[in-house]
């Protein structure tokens, strides 16, 4: 049997649910804390400039999509008259109007003047691109 004295074991108590509760960790300390929120913030800057840009790329690009639509919808309706003006309701009377994403609006003009949007300024301006040439 173990050596007592005076009643109890001199053996170490590792069963011992009180001494086992005393070591256990609870919660996070402030450093870790400050590591996750320095890693979340760099995530962050490093994402939020490519996701401004993405948008802005994608209504520019919706934009450029409803000027050739309209451009070549004008030339399909003009096909020869250079006179007068062609308006976005004569063009599509059974949709709703076409509308730039970014708040512009359409210059539609006579079937000889292309279309133009009013967003024209930026890194990003809504104007049709230039007809690439043909490969030979």
């Amino acid at each position: 049997m173990w050596p007592t004295i005076i009643g109890k074991s001199t053996l170490p108590n590792y069963c011992s649910t009180t001494s086992m509760k005393s070591k256990q960790k609870h919660g996070f300390t402030l450093i870790e804390i400050l590591i996750v929120v320095a890693i979340l913030g760099l995530l962050a800057a490093i994402a939020i400039p490519n996701f401004v840009r993405a948008r802005a790329e994608h209504i520019r690009r919706d934009c450029v999509g409803k000027l050739l639509r309209i451009e070549g919808a004008k030339l399909a309706r003009g096909s020869g008259t250079n006179d007068g003006t062609v308006t976005l309701e004569s063009l599509f009377p059974n949709e709703k109007p076409l509308q730039c994403l970014a708040g512009g609006t359409y210059t539609i003009g006579t079937v000889t003047v292309p279309v133009t949007c009013s967003i024209t300024n930026g890194w990003a301006p809504h104007v049709i691109p230039p007809p690439t040439p043909a490969a030979k």
